[in-house]
């Protein structure tokens, strides 16, 4: 790949312990030290690490941010001259979600620019791939161009305490089809971290699949409950989770992502395929 160095360890870090952090500026200084080396966490994953909401740095969908949108966060007044800390922003262009980030206080923001990782020395629209921002919300190339595109909104949520919003997560997982979604999307964060392209694709072949197998990813799907905030919980761990292994398949999704599909990796693909339509039937019932 021209231009492509691998670049920046991935520090030791365990999530668990930044969950113990008592606010949003906290967990941003300790993200801030951290980079992404494969492609996946992304500006909404790295919005619910900010908040505690998850400890997997992982690709998050764009419905599992509005799943905590929907239950667990009020929409207030944005004033970006004068942030609430720890408020969730979300940036829109013809009403699609497209990035998210915290505040940090009145004036700074942590975000990610994209789901490219460090992987690749420098990415079109992404002057850092891999990294986490914290800086001024100005400095934001989503957010400065509030004003400039006619299409583009922006909105600010105060959101649930972090032990609250996991309480209903425990209690979801209490559910074994929930829990076992849950424990695959985390397997999934561990092989991102994976610099080695021979042992992630043995691991991919091997360990993720056999796990996919034993905890009946597909039968649960098929569960189902009368809650619908849980059936959309089950859906965003789906789509997030599916994401990931999508570009976990593909050795480099930038540079040509037509091609990145290598031959190694077709059981895995050919696994993954087979799942996409029950993520779709899951979608359509929900969002019909």
């Amino acid at each position: 790949m021209l231009g492509r160095v691998l670049t920046l360890l991935i520090l030791t870090f365990t999530f668990a312990s930044m969950g113990k952090a008592s606010s949003a500026s906290e967990k941003a200084l300790a993200l801030v030290k951290m980079n992404a080396y494969q492609d996946g966490p992304n500006c909404f994953n790295t919005s619910l690490l900010s908040l505690g909401y998850t400890h997997t740095q992982i690709y998050a969908s764009a419905t599992e941010v509005e799943y905590y949108l929907k239950y667990h966060c009020q929409e207030v007044s944005l004033n970006l001259n004068k942030l609430e800390p720890s408020s969730l922003l979300t940036y829109s262009e013809d009403g699609l979600l497209i990035h998210t980030a915290v505040a940090i206080n009145t004036n700074e923001i942590l975000e990610k620019n994209s789901l490219y990782g460090s992987k690749h020395k420098e990415v079109f629209g992404d002057p850092a791939p891999g990294k986490y921002l914290l800086h001024s919300v100005k400095k934001s190339i989503f957010f400065s161009q509030l004003g400039k595109k006619e299409n583009a909104r922006a909105k600010a949520y105060r959101c649930e305490p972090s032990a609250q919003v996991l309480a209903r997560q425990t209690e979801f997982e209490s559910d074994d089809s929930i829990r076992r979604l849950k424990e695959f999307l985390t397997s999934l964060g561990e092989l991102q971290k994976i610099q080695n392209k021979t042992e992630l694709t043995k691991k991919m072949n091997a360990q993720l699949l056999q796990k996919f197998k034993s905890l009946r990813i597909s039968e649960a799907l098929e569960s189902s409950s009368p809650s619908a905030q849980k059936e959309l919980y089950r859906l965003s761990l789906a789509e997030s989770l599916a994401y990931q292994w999508n570009l976990l398949n593909c050795s480099d999704a930038y540079a040509k992502y037509d091609e990145c599909y290598a031959p190694e990796m077709q059981l895995s693909i050919d696994t993954l395929e087979a799942f996409y339509p029950q993520i779709f039937r899951l979608r359509e019932k929900l969002q019909p």
